[in-house]
């Protein structure tokens, strides 16, 4: 069950308040959470797991800043992008202009499609409305 709050909006186009919903997140699932389930479904002992996680950790990071995608297989690719001030012309900018890195995640279809409306386990519930 997905739990969703109502709340207002303020819509810089319409230039009016409106009512959207967003997603309440329970917590988090930490890393030994993780190790646990995946290691109830399969052979592979909890050292193990830790062990292939933390590399994978280490050679993503490794991957990302050398500007290479990472491919997740059926979830999608993590990938790189620079964080940067916008100047009005190119001359004008700089590399102090560029603020850092941030990491996106483009999912795969076959990904996102198990997580739509309808699938087995997808239902929603409205918890809060804020006015």
């Amino acid at each position: 069950m997905l739990y969703v709050r109502v709340s207002k909006r303020y819509n810089k186009i319409k230039h009016i308040y409106m009512y959207g919903a967003s997603l309440i997140s329970e917590r988090q699932v930490t890393m030994d959470e993780l190790v646990e389930r995946i290691n109830a479904r399969c052979t592979v002992t909890k050292s193990d797991i830790m062990a292939v996680l933390a590399a994978f950790q280490e050679q993503a990071i490794y991957a990302l800043r050398n500007a290479q995608g990472v491919s997740l297989g059926e979830l999608g690719t993590l990938y790189i992008r620079a964080n940067t001030r916008t100047m009005e012309t190119a001359a004008d900018f700089t590399i102090n202009d560029v603020l850092g890195l941030l990491v996106g995640f483009r999912p795969r279809q076959s990904f996102t499609r198990k997580l739509q409306k309808g699938q087995e386990g997808i239902s929603f519930k409205c918890a809060k409305i804020q006015d």
